[in-house]
């Protein structure tokens, strides 16, 4: 049964990913000099980013981190929000959503057990691009985890990453109202608006 239940929801994120590939769309903005970017077309509505995520909840010392598997996946969602016609060619501005499943630690002895925990992510990015190929995406947001857990149930994030031919690379940063304590998440991923040969290719 947990077999199939795999299997279905790879299925799904792989439907997902195929629906949202497409080729390049009509140009809606040439630009003075060069030839048109992403950010010259008309932009996909919805971006589907599967990714996998690494946090370290529950250890506390730094050394320890490479001995325990803090590794997580999740899937998110870009949905474009239409910005003024000055920044078109320029950058494009974002919702967000996703529903991340990670593993914490928690207990006694130290670092106690490991179980694993869905959250979300909701929040606002904006999406632009860098010389040499490469596309930055930045925001924030705020997580709240969607089940029991002995850490806080919420916090506010700030996220920055980078794209090339859709990989992505990012890192997150966690903090919560009214405490001390920090989170850390790095992620690499996949935004699924077009195949990878599109990017490569002619």
């Amino acid at each position: 049964m947990m077999v199939r239940n795999k299997v279905t929801y790879i299925l799904l994120a792989l439907i997902l990913i195929g629906i949202a590939c497409k080729g390049k769309e009509p140009i809606i903005k040439r630009p003075p000099h060069g030839k048109a970017t992403e950010f010259h077309r008309k932009p996909a509505k919805i971006i589907v980013h599967p990714f996998a995520d690494y946090n370290y909840r529950g250890i506390n010392r730094s050394a320890d981190r490479k001995f325990y598997n803090g590794i997580g996946a999740g899937l998110g969602f870009y949905f474009h929000f239409p910005m003024r016609w000055q920044w078109v060619g320029h950058k494009r501005l974002y919702y967000y959503a996703d529903v991340t499943v990670s593993p914490e630690y928690s207990g006694n002895p130290y670092p106690g057990e490991k179980s694993y925990i869905a959250s979300t992510y909701p929040g606002i990015y904006i999406r632009s691009y860098l010389p040499f190929f490469f596309k930055v995406f930045y925001g924030g947001g705020v997580v709240v985890r969607l089940g029991s857990t002995p850490y806080d149930q919420w916090g506010i994030y700030g996220r920055a990453g980078l794209e090339l031919c859709g990989l992505t690379s990012s890192f997150l940063v966690i903090g919560h109202p009214g405490q001390s304590n920090w989170e850390g998440e790095a992620r690499l991923g996949f935004m699924a608006y077009k195949p990878v040969l599109k990017c490569v290719g002619k």
